[in-house]
C-alpha cells in the first residue's frame, strides 16, 4: 500500500512538471518572480517580495493548507496550497507572465497581439464572455493541452485588463 502510495504522488508530480513552465516576472525588478509548482513558504515570500500572507486557512474537505499573497497594493496576488504556488492574478502592466520562456504576455497587450505572438498550435484560446478570455497551453513536447488555463479579462477593444492562473478543480 505505501509503494502504491508513492508511485501515484510520483505520477501526480511527473504529470505537473510536464504541463507548460509559468512564471511571473516583475518588470521593474526581475528578482520578484514567482514560479508556478515552486515551493514559497511564508520565508520564501517574506524574503523575495516583503510580504506575509493576508489570508492562511486549513482547507475543510481535504485538510490542506492555503496560504494568499498580495503585493503591490493588490496589483499581483498568488495562492499557494500546502507552500506550493498553484495560481495567480496580475493586474498591472508592469508584470510579465512568461510560459515556457518563450511566449511573454503583459496586461496592456490585445487579444490580436496575443494571437500573433503565440502560434495558433501552441495555444487553445476562447472567448467566454464579452468581457473574458480563457487560453490552454500545449503541454511541452506533447500534443496536449493542459488543464489549467489562463484567464484574461479584457476591455471593449479587447487589451487586457488583468490574467490570472486557474489550476483545474
Amino acid at each position: 500500500m505505501k509503494y502504491s502510495l508513492l508511485f501515484f504522488a510520483a505520477l501526480c508530480f511527473a504529470t505537473r512538471a510536464a504541463d507548460a513552465q509559468v512564471i511571473v516576472r516583475s518588470k521593474e525588478d526581475p528578482s520578484k518572480i514567482l514560479t508556478l509548482g515552486e515551493r514559497m513558504t511564508p520565508q520564501t515570500a517574506w524574503n523575495r517580495f516583503g510580504i506575509r500572507p493576508v489570508k492562511s486557512y486549513t482547507d475543510d474537505v481535504f485538510g490542506d493548507f492555503i496560504e494568499t499573497y498580495r503585493y503591490d497594493n493588490n496589483k499581483f496576488e498568488f495562492r499557494c496550497f500546502n507552500s506550493i504556488a498553484y495560481d495567480f492574478a496580475i493586474y498591472s502592466d508592469r508584470y510579465t507572465l512568461i510560459i515556457d520562456r518563450k511566449f511573454f504576455i503583459s496586461v496592456g497587450m490585445t487579444i490580436a497581439e496575443l494571437k500573433r505572438r503565440i502560434p495558433a498550435d501552441e495555444m487553445i484560446i476562447k472567448r467566454l464572455t464579452d468581457d473574458l478570455f480563457a487560453v490552454w497551453f500545449k503541454i511541452t513536447g506533447t500534443e496536449i493541452f493542459a488543464d489549467d488555463r489562463l484567464m484574461l479579462e479584457v476591455d471593449a477593444q479587447e487589451r487586457i485588463l488583468a490574467m490570472g492562473w486557474i489550476f483545474p478543480d
